[in-house]
């Protein structure tokens, strides 16, 4: 296994409750793809909602920047540092047309993660 399956499940949950929530309850999807890039194993989370505002793209994963009312604005935050700190990985937001694509890269060597 490549990784901490328990902190990137949870990752990968928190970023599809975001999606799911995104969608503010109307009709859309979500979509799960994997892969495998360069030396990195792949993970994408999509959807067709509103997307993230031009102006939340560059702080949207800094702990506090939320878009939810009431919400705490920590889980991107914490993803990013399952993804990166404890993964030597990589969170980004993918531009896209319509939605909002979140794109995990896990180092498929040299994590230093024994699996």
């Amino acid at each position: 296994m490549l990784g901490d399956g328990i902190l990137l499940e949870w990752a990968l949950e928190s970023l599809i409750k975001n999606a799911i929530d995104a969608l503010q309850g109307q009709r859309g999807s979500i979509t799960l793809r994997t892969g495998v890039e360069e030396a990195f194993a792949t993970l994408r989370v999509l959807d067709d909602g509103p997307g993230v505002a031009r102006e939340l793209r560059s702080s949207i994963f800094e702990a506090g920047t939320s878009t939810k009312t009431g919400g705490w604005g920590i889980g991107l935050a914490l993803v990013r540092r399952v993804v990166e700190d404890s993964h030597g990985g990589e969170l980004s937001l993918e531009a896209t047309d319509r939605g909002a694509s979140f794109l995990i890269r896990i180092p498929l060597h040299g994590n230093g993660l024994q699996g």
